[in-house]
């Protein structure tokens, strides 16, 4: 035996009950390319979960190129795999190519999939056995990217402090280079506004093992990961991770919660991504969907950013990501051009009074280039 091996005699101790999770996460979706969709099905218990069964729903405009395992069944738009029991504290991942149509106006569209398991031993909490996702579908893009969603499946950017408990973040990579990289590790430095004690790990594209350090240093290393370069093999140089993890309490509205990762390739220099924002707010007791846009665009920007809102503002500030006002003023109009130039590459948080009194907010990002 190792002298570093500490083996546990639980043979006497209490028995935690049986506690299945799934977990899913999905690659970009462009336009004549293949994406992935990765599952991961845990066992937190020390007890076997009896024979399962997954389940994976996703969009039927999508065509099957590739699945591992193979699975027991498949329907348009739907994969099931039985299999044997997953013993304690197991894993079972499963992994789905799939070929979006080469037809540009698919950019814009939503593609959403779920995923849920099974056990024939009774699970005691069913709730985590149902994982969804969506994904748009995008034309350009930077293949490496940290993205957020909320427990309520917002997509406009805001965490709601009376509906939301998790935050769900997908790390994506790709090998853009000129050789295969052979071992890839992606650090988050989590803010302090996330509580580190409270991360699961989901889903993720190739075998890796993590590690919480310090101030909630989140590590994700992929040793010997193999991962071809673009021109070799497009589909195969893409990687992903994911994690959940809940905001710190007391969360209060209009808090901004900012994140990114380093991606390290080999020994380059680590690629850096773009900022993740969430803005924190209540869903009761502000105007309705209807009224309560806030639409900000190009983001991210680098010279000018559009402003629109639902009714005519009266007032608008740029903010700091920590309350610091850098800009204001007084406008009776529904939509504005700022000039941005002059702001240093980074998140940013505009605040806007509307004529009718609500009061809105949306973050944005000012470019590199």
């Amino acid at each position: 035996m190792s002298g570093n091996t500490v083996y546990a005699n639980i043979g006497h101790q209490p028995t935690a009950p049986l506690d299945v999770s799934i977990a899913l996460a999905s690659s970009a979706a462009r336009p004549g390319f293949q994406m992935n969709y990765n599952i991961s099905v845990q066992n937190h218990s020390a007890l076997t979960t009896g024979a399962t069964t997954t389940t994976f729903t996703f969009d039927p405009l999508l065509t099957v190129l590739n699945t591992i395992p193979t699975p027991t069944s498949a329907s348009s738009g739907t994969l099931t795999w039985d299999q044997p029991e997953l013993g304690l504290f197991g894993e079972s991942p499963y992994r789905v190519t799939l070929q979006v149509p080469p037809d540009v106006s698919l950019i814009g569209t939503v593609l959403s999939a779920s995923a849920t398991v099974s056990t024939t031993n009774t699970d005691a909490d069913p709730s985590n056995n149902v994982a969804n996702t969506s994904v748009t579908v995008t034309a350009s893009m930077d293949p490496n990217e940290k993205v957020a969603a909320t427990s309520s499946g917002s997509s406009d950017a805001r965490y709601y402090i009376d509906q939301d408990e998790w935050i769900d973040y997908t790390l994506r990579f790709q090998n853009t280079g000129t050789d295969t990289a052979f071992n890839v590790v992606v650090t988050d430095t989590l803010p302090t506004e996330l509580d580190p004690s409270s991360i699961l790990i989901g889903a993720a594209s190739h075998s890796f093992s993590w590690s919480l350090s310090g101030p909630g240093i989140l590590r994700f290393m992929f040793p010997n990961i193999l991962l071809p370069d673009s021109n070799v093999n497009e589909a195969a140089s893409h990687g992903l991770v994911c994690f959940r993890i809940k905001p710190r309490e007391p969360l209060l509205s209009g808090t901004v919660i900012e994140n990114t990762a380093n991606i390290y390739f080999d020994f380059n220099e680590p690629v850096i991504t773009e900022p993740s924002l969430l803005v924190a707010e209540f869903s009761t007791g502000v105007p309705s969907a209807e009224t309560a846009e806030l639409s900000v665009f190009p983001v991210p920007t680098r010279s000018n950013l559009n402003v629109v809102a639902p009714t005519r503002m009266v007032r608008l500030a740029i903010m700091t990501l920590d309350g610091r006002l850098l800009r204001e003023m007084h406008l009776r109009t529904e939509n504005v051009i700022l000039e941005v130039s002059d702001l240093a590459p980074g998140g940013y948080l505009i605040r806007v009074t509307t004529a009718d009194g609500a009061s809105l907010n949306q973050a944005f990002l000012v470019g590199t280039n």
